[in-house]
């Protein structure tokens, strides 16, 4: 290594050892902090390429998963990153691999969740999820939300339209308690997931288990005017009519 005139080198490790302890303590945490940010990095990156490859359709999991990889043992929770950090990260691989035919798709996309959301109107639906939010990826599916007393109502209604349906349900155990959930399947060009809630709990407004937040959703006529919005070029019933 080349040096100045009159002007000793110092080592890494001479420096280290002669800073008072303050300023030790101080230089540890920040190499400490910068190992966990490259760590939670490296999770962000190989949870997102799980998730978007579909090897893993749960973020917990995926999350999971990619410590074990990286970390070849037991990882802080800390180190962990948020839902969040995922989804975006999924979101520019997204758009690196499937570049402009995302915006068609996404189209595409919301006028089928339309058209099965005016079929179900009575059961006051909702279009929740990557349709709405415009979050589409490959093979990402139509999340819908519908309020009745009777899921043999709903499933009646979409097969008198000649739509493939098959009733799942779900048991759920969360927070000690156990909970059923009814999904509707279609099989579709794209698929469809409609989940069947009580009726009284139309005004409910449920959490993201990605932001902790409220789920975003749109009834029949929000989603009409996103769409008119988003696509100023597409003439509604027209395009409903073709697709």
């Amino acid at each position: 290594m080349n040096s100045k005139p009159g002007y000793p080198v110092e080592s890494t490790a001479t420096r280290i050892h002669e800073m008072p302890g303050a300023a030790l303590m101080g230089f540890v945490t920040a190499h400490r902090l910068m190992a966990s940010d490259k760590l939670r990095r490296q999770i962000v990156f190989e949870s997102a390429r799980l998730m978007y490859s579909r090897q893993e359709s749960e973020y917990y999991r995926a999350k999971m998963k990619a410590a074990r990889k990286l970390c070849r043992g037991w990882v802080k929770p800390s180190d962990l990153p948020s839902n969040a950090e995922i989804r975006q990260e999924i979101q520019r691989l997204a758009c690196m691999h499937e570049g402009d035919s995302r915006r068609e798709h996404l189209l595409e996309m919301r006028l089928d969740a339309l058209r099965v959301m005016r079929l179900l109107e009575r059961f006051k639906p909702y279009l929740i999820g990557s349709t709405l939010t415009g979050h589409v990826r490959q093979g990402s599916d139509i999340d819908v939300h519908v309020f009745t007393s009777s899921v043999e109502a709903v499933v009646m209604t979409l097969q008198d339209e000649g739509y493939d349906c098959e009733v799942e349900r779900k048991r759920v155990r969360k927070h000690g308690e156990e909970r059923v959930f009814t999904h509707i399947h279609i099989r579709d060009r794209f698929p469809i997931e409609i989940t069947c809630y009580a009726a009284d709990l139309v005004t409910y407004r449920f959490k993201s288990s990605i932001t902790g937040k409220d789920i975003e959703r749109a009834s029949i006529g929000e989603l009409e005017q996103y769409i008119a919005e988003e696509h100023p070029d597409v003439e509604l019933d027209e395009a409903l009519a073709r697709s």
